[in-house]
């Protein structure tokens, strides 16, 4: 499957599946893909693919809509361990999508 049916594939998953957390970071497991996915409406592209690019290759990115919000996903082909780099992306995503009322650094990207 192409990257891009994959990527399609996955956020219509997410988007079914229901969860309490609107955002995540999954090691697909399968050729070092990661499945980064996010619902907020705070959600970012540019923010997404920079934080992922640090990490690996971003190899698809696409968006579906749902009741009128977007939902944001990327794969990313890992340079290194999967599981670790997963690891990673989830933290510098969290890092880099938290609100400005926890603290008053400026947003990194």
């Amino acid at each position: 499957m192409m990257p891009s049916d994959t990527i399609r594939c996955l956020l219509r998953l997410f988007v079914r599946t229901p969860t309490p957390v609107p955002w995540n970071v999954v090691d697909l497991e399968t050729g070092g893909l990661i499945f980064v996915v996010d619902a907020r409406n705070t959600a970012s592209t540019l923010i997404m693919s920079a934080v992922a690019s640090q990490f690996g290759e971003v190899v698809a990115m696409d968006s579906v809509a749902v009741d009128g919000d977007e939902v944001i996903g990327c794969l990313v082909r890992s340079v290194e361990k999967s599981r670790e780099a997963a690891a990673m992306i989830r933290g510098a995503y969290h890092f880099a999508m938290r609100e400005n009322e926890e603290t008053d650094e400026e947003h990194p990207y």
